[in-house]
Order: structure tokens, then C-alpha cells, then sequence
């Protein structure tokens, strides 16, 4: 006699203050779904894995819906392999707030720990497909990188800015960018205590870079491509034939280089959708990262043209080469609509959205997607 499909049941992994979760969480519920929440690094919250017997148990407070329960005994305790799915939001950003130096790297080492411990309980799983991760901490970590997402992008057919990343002043100034408006960025999220977050802003690399600061670690340096909008995709699924697709673009002031301190200001967003080929290259990249879930970030470049002019200086640097006439006017290579180019920026595997559902309920409902996702 075969045996019977599981009942549904969610494992979520994710911090407790973070939204998106608690709304998820409620919408699985709501559909009769039983969901039990793991919170890394929260008291009361327990993992332990026997390698002998390949057996992940996790221990959760009885009454997870009433976080101020104080009898430690009253627990409930599951089998990693009676879940159907597990969807991991669990963000590995370091610690940004504390006390003092020890606080802070006994923080970040805990963190360190979670992260060792949920990548491999995605890794050691029984059966390759059993429960289904949406997505596994190693596929998160993976397409989180920059520079690869940079490579791929351009491996897969997406326009990209002119980008050098380095700690190497010197090469920077001689490269493609010199004498461009260009913006840097950081690699990974920086945060600052009490709540001031690293954001992308203009630079002159010819006056404004400094040896001592830069040298210390790498950063992303690229031209800054004049924008008519800017485009923020999230896509819900794994393939371009049955993922859910939402897009939405921000018109914000010409000499702003980062919309997130404006993001929840609802006038400067209306839903919008993108050319059948930034869509098709989009999700070869979402496919090629073997993503459920993103959010993806374009630029609309003004016209006449995607790129600026670099100065005479640079057009023999071997760090950027410059595009070619056919490139740039080959429209089975290009990504555009009436509005101009997209031009693709980064990708966000655990990417917010809650802003824009809660903006546009009707044309940018996430959670729906993925619960029905989950369930389907």
C-alpha cells in the first residue's frame, strides 16, 4: 500500500519582529495550515540534530501566539521530517546594536553558529526534495553575493552598469569609471546602531576616494546611469511559466540615488510591468539561482542612450570594456519598452514587500503568492 502525503505543515525561520513572517504566518493559518515558528537566537527557541540518526528535532514555547508564556516546560517538539515545507527568512546580517565590543562579537558569533547549523539541516535532508525550503540558507547566501549577481546578469542577457569592485584606489581611478558620474555601494548590509543603514550615494572616484578608507575592504563602484524610474520586481515561483510576477516603479527627484529612505511615501509608486525581455532574462537569472522567491531592483535609463560617455582617459582601461555600437542598438539584446532600457542593479533573495502590498493590495498581494505557492 503507498503511503500517504503528509498533511500540510510550515516550519518557518525567521526573526519575530520581522512582518512579513507574522503576516505569512497568519494567512497559512487563516487556510488551516499548522505553521510552527522558529526564531534563531530567541529564548525558548530550540534545534538539536543527532548525526547518528540523522534527526533534527525542533522545540518551540506551547503556546507560540503568547510570547509572554513563562513555564519553560509547556514545549512543543517536531520532527524536522513531518514538515512539508520550510520557509526560511532567517537574515544573517551582523549585530548592530550593543553595549560594548564583547556584546557586539559574541553577537555576531551566535549568529555565525544559526548559520552553520540552518545551513547544514537544509544539507542533510532525507530525501532531496522532503520537506521543500523556499530557500535553503546556502542558495540565500549564493545568490546574495553581488558580484556574482553582477556575472550572472550579464551572463544571462541583462543590461548592467559599468562596475569595478575593489580596495585597489589606484585601479579604480584608472579604470572605465574615471571621469563618469559614478555611486558606490556596499557588498553586503551594513547597519548602524541606533537605526542608520548603509545606503548607495555619488561619488567622484577621482576626489573623493581615500587610500585609508577604501583599502581596509572592498567596495562596488559603478557608473551612475541616469534614471527615468526606478523598478522594484518581486517574483513568487521557480520558473517563468508558473511564477506570480509583481512589478512597481518609483519616480523620485533626479539627483536622489536611493529610494529606500522614500520607499513609503505612496505617491511616488504606481504599478507598472516589464518588457517581455527583461522579464525572460530576468527569470533565467531567478532560474539559474534556483530561487523561489526574490525581489529584483531595475533602473529605466533616459534616453538616448543606456550608458554615459566615458572620459578619454579610460576608453583603454582593461578593467570595464566598453560596449559596443551593435551592443547597445541590438534590440534582440536589449531590455526595452516605450519608458527606455532597464537596466538590472541587484537581487534581493529575501527581499520586503510589505510596503507595496500594503500600497497596492489588489495588484501587489505577495502573501497570497506565497501561501498559494506552499500550498499548490
Amino acid at each position: 500500500m503507498s503511503d500517504l502525503p503528509l498533511p500540510l505543515r510550515v516550519l518557518t525561520i525567521g526573526d519575530k519582529s520581522d512582518p512579513h513572517i507574522t503576516r505569512v504566518v497568519r494567512a497559512l493559518r487563516d487556510r488551516g495550515v499548522l505553521v510552527v515558528e522558529l526564531h534563531p537566537m530567541m529564548e525558548g527557541h530550540l534545534l538539536s540534530y543527532v548525526p547518528r540518526l540523522n534527526k533534527w528535532t525542533i522545540s518551540v514555547p506551547h503556546n507560540i501566539m503568547t510570547p509572554t508564556i513563562k513555564d519553560s516546560s509547556a514545549r512543543d517538539s517536531y520532527d524536522l521530517d513531518g514538515f512539508t515545507h520550510v520557509w526560511n527568512r532567517f537574515k544573517t546580517m551582523p549585530t548592530i546594536s550593543f553595549k560594548d565590543t564583547r556584546q557586539k562579537l559574541m553577537g555576531d558569533f551566535r549568529l555565525s553558529e544559526w548559520r552553520s547549523l540552518l545551513q547544514s539541516m537544509a544539507e542533510t535532508r532525507s530525501s532531496p526534495c522532503h520537506p521543500i525550503w523556499i530557500d535553503t540558507p546556502a542558495c540565500l547566501i549564493h545568490a546574495n553575493r553581488k558580484p556574482w549577481q553582477l556575472w550572472k546578469a550579464k551572463n544571462v542577457g541583462l543590461r548592467i552598469p559599468d562596475t569595478v569592485i575593489s580596495n585597489s584606489v589606484d585601479d579604480v581611478i584608472t579604470s572605465c569609471l574615471s571621469g563618469r558620474a559614478c555611486i558606490y555601494k556596499t557588498l553586503t548590509p551594513l547597519g548602524m546602531p541606533p537605526d542608520l543603514m548603509a545606503v548607495t550615494k555619488a561619488i567622484d572616484i577621482d576626489k573623493d576616494i581615500r587610500r585609508e578608507s577604501l583599502e581596509p575592504s572592498p567596495v562596488i563602484f559603478q557608473e551612475r546611469v541616469e534614471r527615468k524610474f526606478d523598478v522594484r520586481v518581486t517574483v513568487v515561483g521557480t520558473t517563468k511559466a508558473t511564477a506570480k510576477i509583481f512589478c512597481a516603479r518609483v519616480s523620485i527627484k533626479p539627483d536622489t540615488v536611493d529610494w529606500r529612505p522614500y520607499q513609503v511615501e505612496q505617491d511616488i509608486w504606481t504599478i507598472a510591468s516589464l518588457p517581455p525581455r527583461t522579464l525572460d532574462h530576468m527569470m533565467r537569472f531567478h532560474e539559474a539561482a534556483a530561487l523561489h522567491f526574490a525581489t529584483y531592483d531595475f533602473i529605466i535609463a533616459s534616453p538616448p542612450s543606456l550608458l554615459s560617455s566615458p572620459s578619454s582617459s579610460s576608453t583603454t582601461s582593461s578593467l570595464c570594456k566598453r560596449p559596443t555600437d551593435k551592443d547597445t542598438n541590438d534590440k534582440d539584446n536589449d531590455s526595452v519598452d516605450d519608458d527606455g532600457e532597464h537596466v538590472f542593479l541587484e537581487c534581493n533573495p529575501a527581499g520586503n514587500w510589505m510596503w507595496l502590498e500594503n500600497m497596492f493590495p489588489l495588484h501587489y498581494n505577495v502573501t497570497d503568492a506565497i501561501v498559494d505557492m506552499i500550498m499548490g
